[in-house]
Order: structure tokens, then C-alpha cells, then sequence
């Protein structure tokens, strides 16, 4: 990593420890750790609304009630962010992805809409968490199919935007695959666990192919990240990091399966049941920083990097000096909102 960083100052003509070359990179690092925390903390919300009609809507939007309002932060929280680290990226950016930020807007409002509604109805709730589980679907496909334009680098010729659109469609199994462990993590009913099971098992597959073919894509669609990757220094790491990818997957196998045994013997509660979560969650931590890889130090890659989409590194500091203040808050204040998910019991949040 020195090396790669020392690589970059000296082509950009600055040295590691000038504010103009470290201030970027750290706000770039923020920014890759909000959208990792993001795809963590909010990703069951989305999952549980896009499989409420599956699952009962009424027994998701009450599982859901706890940390309903802290999800609506971090998609407000990242764009925010990134708008003012990087005002150059965003504008250059924004017609590329103006149809998934639309969708993207139209599911948040649509979903924060249907669960307020729902929390105030008396006799229209089924309408209102049918509004909610909308929303929900199309964030998951607004979200994949940014993804899939963001690995075929935002060409638009009809090629790529058929990949993309594959990754879009696909990404609603990773997300289902998510939800379908939440339940399994928190709910006590055999027959809900059950079923979680046997979908679980059905989504893994197909959720492995979406990650195949979201970093394969991102890999071979550009020479210059393939050179990245396969150059003779760093093909040990290539192949040790889809080794690491291919070894989670065979967890998350064996992890189901061994669920499948307890849930069969009718064991509502385990501490089995808790992994599949985990472990999923740990593909997310895994897989988006090789993403990052893939473009660093680009937002497009070969045409804008991290230096070329900031204003002024004055902004930049007072940007970051904010960031560095209230960060311990928001650590605080994630730790008190989320603490309760993985240690209440599982009968008082399905009763809850």
C-alpha cells in the first residue's frame, strides 16, 4: 500500500504528508466506510420490505419498527457526503445515473411514506405496508442497477447497460438472501424458519452469481484493472481474494445446513441460527473493498480521480475536520440505535 501511495503522489507531484494529497484520500475513505455501513446496517430494512408480501406484512413492519428511523439516515448521510467532498464527481456523474437516483428517490420517499402512514392507519395498513414493500423493490433494483452501471465504468452502449441491467435484476437475490437470514436470526416460529431455509438455499446460488459476474465484469471489461489484478506482484493477492470469496460461500453453505438440522429438530432458538447473518455480512465487508480496488483512485475510471473532483482543499479541510468531530457521535449513536439486534431474545422482537 506505501508503495502504491508513494506511486501516486510522485505522479501527482506531491508529497504523502501535503494536506492536498492525504486530505482526498481520507475523504474517500469515509466515504467507502458510510457506503459499507450503509449496505450493512440499512440492507435488512430494504430485504425485509422487498419479502413482506412473502413473509406477512404485518410481522415485518413490526420487526422493523425499532430501527425504522436511524435507516433513513445513511442513504441522506452518504449522498451529503459526497456532494460536498467531491462536488466535481457528483456533477460529472449525476446524468450518467439520473434514472437510478430518481428510482432511488421515488423508493426512500415511497417507503418512508407507506411506514408512517401504516404506523398512523387504522384501516389501511395492508395498503400502506404494500406501499412500503414498492419502495423497497425499487431501491434493491435502484441500488443494483447503480452497481452495474458503476462496473461497466457508465458506458451506454447497449452491451453494457444489458449487464447492468442483469446486475439489477440479480441483486434482488442477494437482498432477499439478506432478509431471509434476518428472519432466521431473529424470528421463533418453525415453520417461518422453515421456510427461510429452504429459500435461503435456493438464493445462495444465484446470489453467487451476481457476485461472480458483478467483479468478473468489473475485471475483464477493462484492461487496465486486469492489469491491476494479474500483474505478476499482485496475482498472489488475486487469487488469495477469490479464494477467500469462493471460501465464504462454502461457509454459508455449511452454515445453512447445519440451521436446517436444529430447525428440524424443532429448535426455535440456537445460536447457529445467528451465523448465515454473519456471514453474509461478512461477503458485503469482503467484496465491496475489492470494488474499491478495482477504480481507486478513480470515480470514473481513466477519466476522473479522487484529485480532479474536489473544489478547494480549504473545503475539504473544514469538511473533514466536521467529519473527525462528530463521527465519535454517530459511533455512539449507532452502537445505542442497533445494540439490541443481536441481543434481545428472538420472542421479543417478533412480539414487539
Amino acid at each position: 500500500m506505501n508503495n502504491i501511495l508513494q506511486h501516486l503522489s510522485a505522479s501527482l507531484d506531491l508529497s504523502i504528508s501535503d494536506p492536498a494529497f492525504w486530505l482526498p484520500l481520507a475523504c474517500y475513505g469515509i466515504l467507502f466506510l458510510t457506503i459499507l455501513t450503509s449496505m450493512i446496517l440499512e440492507g435488512f430494512d430494504i430485504a425485509l420490505g422487498f419479502l413482506a408480501p412473502f413473509i406477512g406484512q404485518k410481522r415485518v413492519m413490526k420487526m422493523l419498527s425499532r430501527w425504522r428511523e436511524i435507516n433513513q439516515f445513511w442513504l441522506l448521510f452518504t449522498i451529503i457526503f459526497f456532494i460536498c467532498a467531491f462536488p466535481k464527481a457528483w456533477s460529472y456523474l449525476a446524468s450518467m445515473i439520473f434514472y437510478p437516483l430518481i428510482l432511488v428517490a421515488i423508493g426512500s420517499i415511497t417507503r418512508t411514506l407507506g411506514y408512517e402512514f401504516w404506523l398512523r392507519s387504522v384501516d389501511s395498513k395492508k395498503l400502506y405496508s404494500t406501499l412500503f414493500s414498492i419502495g423497497s423493490i425499487c431501491t434493491i433494483f435502484a441500488y443494483g442497477w447503480l452497481l452495474g452501471l458503476f462496473v461497466v465504468n457508465f458506458q451506454d452502449d447497449f452491451n453494457d447497460q444489458l449487464i447492468a441491467f442483469l446486475i439489477a435484476l440479480l441483486s434482488f437475490a442477494i437482498y432477499g438472501l439478506l432478509g431471509i437470514c434476518w428472519i432466521l436470526l431473529k424470528s421463533n416460529r418453525h415453520i417461518l424458519q422453515l421456510q427461510a431455509i429452504i429459500w435461503a438455499k435456493r438464493l445462495s446460488r444465484i446470489s453467487a452469481i451476481f457476485v461472480i459476474l458483478t467483479l468478473t465484469t468489473l475485471v475483464f471489461a477493462n484492461t487496465g484493472i486486469l492489469n491491476k489484478w494479474i500483474a505478476y506482484a499482485r496475482l498472489k493477492n488475486f487469487v488469495i481474494y477469490w479464494f477467500i470469496i469462493l471460501f465464504i460461500f462454502v461457509l454459508f453453505e455449511v452454515s445453512i445446513r447445519k440451521c436446517e438440522e436444529k430447525i428440524r429438530q424443532h429448535i426455535t432458538q440456537h445460536i447457529l441460527y445467528k451465523t448465515p447473518f454473519f456471514i453474509l455480512q461478512l461477503l458485503t465487508v469482503v467484496t465491496l473493498p475489492g470494488i474499491a480496488y478495482c477504480y481507486f483512485p478513480f470515480f470514473v475510471y481513466g477519466e476522473l480521480s479522487i484529485w480532479e473532483s474536489i473544489n478547494s482543499i480549504q473545503s475539504l479541510k473544514t469538511l473533514f475536520t466536521l467529519a473527525i468531530c462528530t463521527f465519535p457521535v454517530i459511533a455512539i449513536f449507532i452502537i445505542y440505535m442497533y445494540y439490541d439486534m443481536f441481543i434481545q431474545s428472538d420472542q421479543k422482537t417478533e412480539k414487539s
